[in-house]
């Protein structure tokens, strides 16, 4: 619901306690009993309400004198110059609309005072012409009735002066948004009411800022705009200040309204109330600045309410509307606000940091204000200003609560969606709602791989692990096992363990959220159904006990282990029989894996036996020994790969005998069939049986 920002019309509509002094203001009016004019100045900063207290102090005017007689009714008239642009028009509007209201209530005195309105404007120079109401004249057209009069000011002064007295009733002329014109127009209404201010029975309620108003009626020759304002306004009013708690329940009721459309979970309040009483509150003086903040926030916050946390965005948003300049500095300084420099202990571009942090924060007229609320919505900024420290445990928090400090998520804020590349939090529910069917969550991994984002969506999925019931947790787990056979282990840097380990990971803490005595049961049964062999065997092999190895929590118990590695074995074992063994991922670490758990296996060495049989597939073999090595030489941009064969590996498994006598029986037909893959298989082969034999032949 957008919030209109317009002042409040009826005293019902009062948040902030205004009507009891626009009632009071109003009293004085109705009761005011000299037939001298009055000049009442209503004063208060832009924004601060005076409009709201105008409609009051009408409200109550018009309701108190509803029981009297027309004859002594007040006439109430309106005059808004903000809605004149050009300056000669102005005092033609201020008559005009005089005249008009007026007539309305009394058409015989609306007549009189025609006439010498249209005269005493005349010798103002105000008309040239006046359109009266119900007339239409061309461009330049004059009044065939106009009598120009030789009349002093004065004189034409007394002629309305004395229509306004024989009208016998108080005519209250509101005139608001004042301090919306430039300097010129201020000058030229005050100049009106002056001249009109002595008119009998009439009250003028003048609102505007005080400080505006008196700078533009200051002029060259010293004359202060003070004093000139004191001569024409006789009695001034303040705006009353709003009452802080009604402002704060103002702005509580609002913030309560949208989050409650939006947010499925609870707002964190401990940091809510760290962010208030960080300045946030300082913010709002007004009702207006209110209604400004809580527009943006309710139309931002709707689009991206899935992938932020609110508090952080309530807070990122209030330096977007009020300090703009700091929000804009945040948004393209990324990496000054979420590095985390604690994580790798280097002290040394602290002093660096913290000058480049000062010098966006001066560029606010409240530095101390910006800095505060950053270092709410930026914890490590802590690390700068001070001694707090976090490590990477809280870095992970940040990621799943959505926080605006983890590089994850800061760009959501900024972007209003989601950036490129990453995944939004409602496509991570999405995922999970379908969960339960692992064969169709396969397929979903593979469309998020293609576009490199699957490891985005694992994380997404991690951080719901509280959320996700059983029958979701048995279904990811059966769809992770079978995507991570297949797919490609990714690594994005020196410090990253690639994919797989992630996918290890996932069904490791998957795993953890099953009953104990539920969860070896399931994962037997799992594996008895000819699983995939490369993840289910990685899973079992990684939460093995080994030296130097501790976890404090086990998935199985040593004796359960027992049992799945023969169950594994078993699988392997069964799948060497097939053709398709061969193109198993990793195929290198489920030999290893047989051959840790049945160190002597015949059936290990009936299948190599029989692929040494078979020339494609024993170089197809070979092929699972061969990796590619990068190298750059000092100085050069250029990076250099070069196959290599880990021959160390390989002969673990095969005998070099057999290997040697494989290569002396190929005709040169057979290696004239073979594959590219399978010639590079070979020639590496050679190539090391060649060196092998050198090395071993004596020195002659």
């Amino acid at each position: 619901m957008f919030i209109p920002d317009r002042s409040a019309e009826k005293s019902s509509e009062d948040k902030l306690n205004r009507a009891p002094f626009a009632h009071k203001l109003a009293d004085t009016i109705r009761d005011w009993k000299l037939e001298e004019s009055i000049v009442i100045g209503l004063y208060g900063a832009w924004g601060c309400g005076k409009t709201s207290v105008l409609n009051f102090a009408v409200e109550r005017l018009t309701e108190t004198t509803k029981d009297w007689t027309l004859e002594k009714k007040p006439i109430i008239i309106w005059f808004n110059p903000w809605s004149f642009s050009e300056q000669e028009k102005l005092l033609q509007a201020f008559f005009q609309q005089i005249y008009a209201e007026i007539n309305k209530v009394d058409p015989k005195a609306g007549k009189d005072l025609k006439q010498t309105i249209k005269r005493f404007a005349q010798v103002l120079g105000a008309l040239e012409p006046i359109p009266w109401v119900g007339q239409v004249f061309s461009a330049g057209q004059k009044f065939v009735d106009i009598f120009v009069s030789d009349k002093t000011i004065q004189d034409t002064k007394k002629e309305v002066a004395d229509v306004f007295r024989k009208l016998n009733r108080r005519i209250v002329i509101i005139i608001d948004d004042v301090d919306r014109l430039n300097r010129e127009e201020i000058r030229l209404l005050f100049q009106a009411i002056k001249i009109n201010a002595d008119f009998p029975n009439t009250v003028y309620l003048v609102a505007f800022d005080r400080s505006v108003v008196e700078n533009a009626l200051s002029n060259e020759q010293g004359v202060s705009g003070r004093e000139y304002l004191e001569k024409i306004v006789q009695v001034g009013f303040n705006v009353p200040d709003p009452d802080p708690t009604l402002l704060n329940k103002m702005l509580f009721d609002e913030l309560d309204r949208i989050l409650n459309s939006v947010l499925s979970e609870p707002l964190d309040r401990e940091r809510w109330l760290k962010l208030y009483h960080s300045g946030f509150n300082s913010f709002f003086q007004s009702a207006r600045d209110i209604k400004r903040f809580i527009n943006s926030l309710e139309m931002n916050l709707g689009m991206v309410h899935v992938e932020v946390d609110a508090v952080d965005f309530i807070g990122i948003e209030s330096l977007r509307v009020f300090m703009p300049e700091i929000y804009q500095g945040i948004a393209e300084n990324k990496s000054l606000f979420i590095r985390q420099r604690e994580l790798f202990g280097d002290n040394r571009q602290v002093p660096e940091i913290k000058q480049s942090l000062d010098d966006l924060f001066n560029k606010s007229e409240q530095v101390e204000l910006a800095r505060k609320i950053s270092l709410e919505l930026f914890p490590p900024l802590r690390s700068i200003y001070g001694n707090m420290f976090y490590d990477k445990e809280w870095s992970v928090n940040w990621r799943k609560q959505k926080r605006i400090c983890h590089e994850d998520n800061f760009d959501s804020y900024f972007l209003l969606g989601t950036p490129k590349g990453t995944v939004a939090h409602g496509e991570a529910n999405g995922v999970l709602a379908q969960s339960t069917d692992f064969n169709l969550l396969v397929q979903i991994f593979n469309q998020y791989n293609q576009e490199n984002r699957f490891r985005k969506l694992l994380e997404r999925i991690l951080d719901r692990l509280e959320d996700i019931n059983q029958e979701q947790i048995l279904g990811l787990i059966q769809a992770l096992l079978i995507f991570g056979n297949t797919s490609s282990d990714i690594h994005t840097g020196i410090f990253d363990f690639g994919s797989d380990f992630q996918i290890h990971f996932a069904v490791r803490n998957l795993l953890l959220k099953l009953p104990e005595e539920f969860r070896y049961s399931w994962f037997v049964q799992c594996l008895e159904n000819n699983p995939p062999l490369f993840t289910s065997t990685y899973q079992v092999l990684h939460d093995t006990p080994r030296p130097g190895k501790p976890r404090e929590i086990w998935l199985f118990s040593e004796e359960q282990l027992k049992r799945l590695k023969v169950i594994c074995v078993r699988n392997i074992e069964n799948h060497s029989k097939d053709d398709e063994f061969l193109k198993q991922k990793e195929l290198k670490f489920v030999m290893f894996c047989w051959k840790e758990w049945v160190p002597e296996s015949p059936n290990r060495t009936s299948f190599i036996d029989q692929t040494i049989l078979d020339k494609n597939k024993f170089l197809d073999f070979v092929g699972n020994f061969i990796f590619t090595q990068r190298s750059q030489t000092a100085g050069s941009y250029l990076v250099e790969t070069d196959q290599k064969f880990n021959s160390k590996e390989f002969f673990e498994f095969v005998d070099m005998i057999k290997a040697k006598k494989f290569i002396k029986d190929l005709t040169e037909d057979e290696v004239k069939s073979f594959s590219l893959e399978r010639l590079t298989a070979l020639r590496l082969l050679n190539e090391f049986l060649i060196y092998s034999e050198k090395k071993e032949k004596p020195e002659e």
